[in-house]
């Protein structure tokens, strides 16, 4: 009986954490994050390299090199960043940030990661490159190796994106945040999912996807909106430094 208690329990909280972001989201500004007229993204960050070129030998000793390297403690930090967000960058901030204590922070930043996720997913499709696993049967991924194409990493350009919007919004912590976002980006060769091309590109992309959300009238505006949020979040990592 009250295993059944503590799993009702688990539940609730969790039903009551995606209500609260939920809610945030409706009531937050809808304004675009980015333009429709779009820079040319694929020739930002170009092709990925030929098959069987030198660069391509080079992508996979790395990816090798850095498997045979892989600890436990690593597999570790890599489910850990999986999903970019804001959670995944509570260690850098150096605080817990629930959704229910800061849905509109929440909200804000997943707006951003939802208005760039087609970019990437469009020049995976357009490009198609195989998977580490489909190249080499050397390759032994500790995370399932999702089904999109490897180039860009999705992942990659996500930290990226999520790092810089909250090391705007949170300036005392951009240095671990922004480190933070460099980690996320390169555990996706460790994992064995991604080549190294494939996070260098990821991450260009990510930069210039910031740099046109930071700029844009719909981010001012979800600042603005967060003011209250910062205001206790600030003052709760004030209060931690001088303890």
């Amino acid at each position: 009986m009250r295993r059944n208690h503590r799993h009702l329990l688990r539940l609730a909280t969790v039903l009551a954490m995606f209500l609260a972001v939920s809610l945030a989201a409706a009531a937050a500004p809808s304004e675009p994050l980015l333009a429709r007229e779009a820079p040319d993204w694929a020739e930002l960050i170009g092709p990925p390299p030929a098959p069987d070129s030198r660069q391509a030998h080079e992508d996979l000793a790395i990816l090798l090199w850095v498997q045979r390297t892989r600890s436990k403690s690593d597999a570790d930090r890599i489910w850990a960043a999986v999903s970019p967000g804001v959670g995944s960058f509570q260690q850098a901030i150096g605080t817990i940030l629930l959704p229910e204590q800061y849905p509109k922070l929440y909200a804000a930043v997943q707006d951003a990661l939802d208005a760039s996720t087609p970019v990437f997913s469009t020049l995976k499709s357009k490009w198609k490159r195989p998977r580490p696993t489909s190249i080499d049967p050397r390759v032994e991924p500790c995370t399932p190796t999702p089904s999109s194409g490897s180039y860009p990493s999705g992942t990659a350009m996500l930290g990226v994106v999520a790092g810089r919007l909250l090391a705007d919004l949170i300036p005392t912590r951009q240095e671990g945040i922004r480190a933070r976002a460099d980690e996320i980006a390169e555990l996706r060769v460790a994992a064995g999912v991604h080549f190294p091309t494939d996070v260098e590109a990821g991450s260009k992309l990510g930069e210039a996807l910031a740099d046109e959300i930071l700029a844009s009238e719909g981010w001012a505006s979800r600042r603005a909106a967060l003011a209250d949020e910062l205001a206790i979040l600030e003052n709760r990592l004030q209060g931690a430094g001088t303890r």
